[in-house]
């Protein structure tokens, strides 16, 4: 079976042989799904965090990049290493941080009262989902 490839989503179902047939609003909501693992992926797309060698990365300073990027894109090596990374608290949904390390030290992240420690080549993303749940119905 043949797979349509990024570049040519725009021909018709039947071209592909699909025997599902979706609506119109299921091809928006498959469009929409498609561009944003697109933008997921290019990291010309991500924000470069810049940070001092040898020196924590603090929620403040991260949310205030938070507070102007989407995606955040923090990388490490030997030179431009951080000890520890504290990912601030997200009210707001959507947004991302990517946290890759080629240093030869090890970083610490933490985020919601959780630690995770990368090495060399270590590699972690994070995205908010900022839901709301029901406390109190009458």
């Amino acid at each position: 079976m043949y797979l349509p490839s990024v570049n040519s989503t725009y021909r018709e179902q039947g071209y592909y042989n699909i025997a599902k047939i979706y609506d119109a609003e299921t091809w928006l909501r498959i469009e929409a799904l498609r561009e944003d693992i697109m933008e997921y992926l290019d990291e010309d797309r991500f924000y470069l965090f810049p940070f001092d060698n040898g020196k924590a990365i603090t929620e403040a300073s991260l949310r205030d990049a938070m507070n102007e990027h989407k995606n955040i894109l923090i990388k490490m090596y030997d030179g431009g290493w951080a000890p520890k990374t504290f990912i601030p608290s997200m009210t707001t949904a959507n947004k991302t941080v990517k946290i890759a390390t080629n240093a030869g030290y090890k970083t610490t992240v933490s985020y919601n009262n959780k630690e995770i420690t990368l090495e060399k080549g270590g590699m972690l993303t994070l995205t908010s989902k900022a839901v709301w749940h029901e406390v109190n119905s009458r």
